[in-house]
């Protein structure tokens, strides 16, 4: 007999992302799982930023910035960080005819360092 083990570390608790994701809920709470902000080294009071490829509609990114983002704050001590904006939840799930979404995230910057929101991979949360 071979037995694959699961337990916490290995396969979160029940409906988490175990991959670095973030989540958009209708109520415009944006939320980095604990695979993020391990992920990326993400602690409370870091700016980030938003922005969509004006050339490519719905390919949307995330930075950490030194000032003029949204600040980070700890969700429910588990290990994720959040904040709070509904338009951003609207841009990004509005135009997927979707109210919140769990979306994959990449793990490396591009050149200008940037993280791509995984759009292809959104999962509905409604």
């Amino acid at each position: 007999m071979k037995l694959k083990i699961y337990n916490p570390d290995n396969a979160g608790a029940a409906g988490r992302s175990a991959k670095p994701s973030i989540a958009f809920s209708a109520n415009g709470l944006i939320a980095f799982n604990k695979a993020a902000v391990q992920a990326l080294k993400l602690k409370e009071g870091d700016l980030v930023e938003f922005a969509e490829d004006e050339e490519n509609d719905g390919d949307w990114y995330f930075k950490i910035v030194p000032e003029g983002g949204f600040s980070l704050k700890a969700y429910k001590d588990d290990g994720r960080l959040c904040f709070n904006s509904s338009k951003i939840v609207l841009f990004i799930t509005e135009p997927l005819g979707l109210t919140k979404a769990l979306c994959p995230i990449a793990k490396e910057p591009t050149d200008q360092g940037y993280y791509a929101i995984l759009t292809a991979g959104i999962k509905s949360k409604d």
